[in-house]
């Protein structure tokens, strides 16, 4: 039976990934680069770019892109992530393009770097971005480039979308962007893949139970799904004082194989 003295609570443990995105986004902000980090879901990137944002608060501004956001929502939110309210700047500002309102975003993390600190825009879930999302991403970098960090993170999908994979492989003439790929090729990274060998700081930490470790080892796949099966379970555990065992863990879960 794994104890806990306190009511159990999910750590930070430097996994490999974890490792690999934090040390990325360490080196943009720090120097300025731009990157462009990949991985499946569930490696941890949100997690990482979280922990990264607790740290490091100060002129750190992180999107968060719904498939649902448009170009007019990712502008709206910069705006608010960097103190720029709109209204107050002028009563003509609502009748002003979307290009008014980017070129004050930059003006703004400009004179931010000109003071001496060190902005980084950080969208994470890029590949939830549409092609007028996308352009912009260019636009900015563009407008940028040496005064503020921009760094993409998201899936495979994100590349597809910049190249236009699938439509070539439909023969589609569809939209691509070449040349913001070009622009974050430098600074792309692949995300290590997770492995239920990686499963085991967790497991060392919070399973003693043998069968409950082969059976997660058997039955999950990444990070999330080790967090969000587990975890419910251990405060499971720990509110009715029962061992941790793999009986509990499938009992909660309604797994009956």
């Amino acid at each position: 039976m794994k104890q806990f003295e306190n009511k159990p609570c999910w750590q930070t443990i430097a996994t490999p990934q974890f490792l690999q995105i934090i040390t990325a986004l360490q080196d943009a902000k720090t120097n300025g680069r731009t990157k462009m980090l990949i991985g499946s879901t569930g490696v941890g990137k949100t997690y990482a770019i979280n922990k990264f944002f607790t740290k490091f608060p100060d002129n750190t501004y992180v999107i968060t892109v719904s498939d649902v956001y448009k170009l007019e929502d990712i502008i709206e939110e910069l705006c608010e992530k960097i103190g720029l309210r709109m209204y107050t700047l002028t009563a003509k500002m609502a009748s002003k393009s979307k290009k008014f309102r980017v070129d004050k975003i930059c003006e703004k993390l400009i004179e931010i770097k000109s003071n001496g600190d060190k902005p980084i825009l950080i969208f994470d879930e890029c590949e939830n971005m549409n092609m007028s999302v996308l352009k912009n991403i260019k636009g900015l970098y563009d407008k940028l480039k040496d005064n503020c960090s921009i760094v993409l993170i998201g899936t495979t999908r994100l590349i597809d979308r910049m190249l236009n994979i699938n439509g070539k492989k439909q023969g589609r003439n569809r939209d691509s962007l070449p040349e913001l790929y070009g622009r974050f090729k430098a600074g792309l990274r692949y995300i290590i893949p997770v492995t239920v060998e990686q499963f085991n700081p967790f497991l060392d930490k919070y399973v003693s139970d043998k069968a409950l470790r082969k059976f997660i080892c058997n039955t999950l796949e990444s990070y999330r799904d080790l967090n969000t099966h587990l975890e419910p379970v251990m405060q499971e555990a720990f509110e009715n004082n029962k061992p941790l065992t793999e009986t509990l863990y499938k009992l909660y879960h309604e797994i009956n194989y």
